[in-house]
């Protein structure tokens, strides 16, 4: 599976460029004009580049080096930078950040080629989309990361009955996942996303970890043998979904939680939410950056607000649905899965 390439620039003849290139050699390229979603996009898509206009206007290209090689999930992807010939002071900043390559535009232009590679995509390959909660793992995510952040005090504790609004209902409104998330983000608003980052690695090994169903682990590992790409979509935390999404080495994850500017997490809620029909969106991303149409896709998820997602892909899977799910499933003949062992300290 050919990984994509993030292009962040707002400048028109460049993007056409790497665009064009991208298209000749089957090589997915997104492109980023909003510094505040570009951290985002490279966390949950794992480019095999990152290509930044170290002079765009409005792009905060430093501060977003900066983010990028803090963030563990995300300093390992190559960043290329590149600006005008006589910007020597600006080439020095952006490798003391870590910015892994840096050049003129003019040798950034005549490289390009080589910067991306040859390798083109694979045809004919197919997606499995998971869901995450109650489906891959036993209870909410969200759930155990609010916990942990109330036990770590950053979030308040009269937070509590959220956390418990995670684990005794999957029945939610749009409106009150993007109230709880709000909320949530307005109180660890200033936090460094390193500290967050590390708190979602702990609460991932102790409470979550534990909690995958075995008959899970097994669907996703049979697809990997199939050649199919695993590609996740939850509306659990960013902060622990990562985690989990390294464990079982899928090659996409998508997540929900607050924008990251500088390293610094802000009070606002990235935008789509991966909920409903947020998950069409991000469903139907991947499917044009791949070229594969959900019609030859597979979804695996627990919880009727995901129906329109399983109407969309053409292999969809309940997985130990409620009464109101699997009243749809038996009516469209869906395969109602029931997974119930968990892998314990043994994950």
């Amino acid at each position: 599976m050919t990984k994509p390439i993030v292009a962040i620039t707002n400048d028109l003849f460049f993007w056409a460029k790497i665009k064009t290139i991208g298209e000749e050699r089957k090589i997915p390229v997104l492109q980023q004009t909003d510094f505040r979603k570009a951290y985002s996009c490279v966390s949950a898509k794992r480019p095999s580049a990152v290509f930044l206009d170290l002079e765009a206007p409005y792009l905060d290209p430093l501060g977003t080096i900066l983010s990028l090689k803090r963030d563990p999930l995300t300093t390992r992807v190559p960043i290329v930078g590149y600006h005008g010939s006589s910007n020597r002071d600006l080439s020095q900043k952006a490798k003391n950040l870590g910015c892994d390559q840096v050049m003129t535009r003019h040798d950034f232009s005549q490289k390009l080629p080589e910067l991306m590679g040859t390798q083109g995509a694979s045809s004919g390959q197919t997606i499995a989309f998971f869901d995450v909660d109650r489906t891959l793992i036993s209870g909410y995510s969200g759930f155990y990361v609010s916990l942990e952040l109330i036990r770590r005090r950053v979030m308040k504790k009269r937070r509590l009955p959220l956390a418990l609004f995670y684990q005794l209902t999957s029945r939610f409104q749009h409106d009150n996942v993007k109230k709880m998330y709000e909320t949530a983000c307005g109180d660890m608003a200033g936090f460094g996303i390193d500290q967050i980052m590390e708190i979602g690695r702990d609460c991932f090994e102790k409470s979550i970890r534990p909690r995958f169903y075995r008959e899970a682990l097994e669907v996703v590992e049979e697809h990997k043998r199939n050649g199919r790409m695993i590609v996740l979509l939850t509306s659990g935390p960013t902060m622990v979904v990562h985690f989990l999404a390294d464990y079982l080495g899928v090659d996409q994850v998508y997540g929900s939680g607050p924008l990251v500017v500088k390293g610094v997490l802000e009070p606002e809620v990235g935008e789509p939410i991966c909920y409903s029909e947020g998950k069409v969106i991000f469903a139907e991303q991947v499917e044009r950056e791949q070229g594969v149409s959900l019609r030859h896709c597979y979804y695996y998820t627990d919880d009727i607000t995901d129906k329109p997602l399983l109407e969309k892909v053409g292999f969809p899977s309940v997985v130990n649905p409620r009464r109101n799910l699997a009243k749809i499933a038996k009516k469209r003949g869906w395969p109602i899965l029931r997974w119930s062992e968990v892998v314990g300290e043994d994950a």
